[in-house]
């Protein structure tokens, strides 16, 4: 579990996240974490349905990179035997 150093209070705590639902376009959201001690609030991120279509895109890509560079380095392994 992840831990935190508020920056008001200075206590240290695990960061549990929170969802909150954004009344914006794209059914927006915003993901933060509070500490426990003081209640100040620490916004982790943004995203929204676009963003989770480019990061599922993003993913999609990472693997065809992986894949091609896999294939390289076995047709050089092929090529020096």
């Amino acid at each position: 579990m992840k831990k935190a150093v508020c920056n008001k209070c200075k206590y240290e705590f695990n960061i549990t996240l929170r969802k909150e639902k954004l009344k914006i376009r794209n059914n927006a959201e915003r993901v933060y974490f509070i500490c426990p001690k003081c209640k100040e609030e620490y916004t982790a991120y943004f995203t929204n349905d676009i963003i989770k279509a480019k990061q599922v895109k993003i993913e999609r890509l990472k693997k065809e990179v992986e894949n091609e560079m896999n294939s390289l380095q076995s047709d050089l392994i092929m090529e020096e035997q």
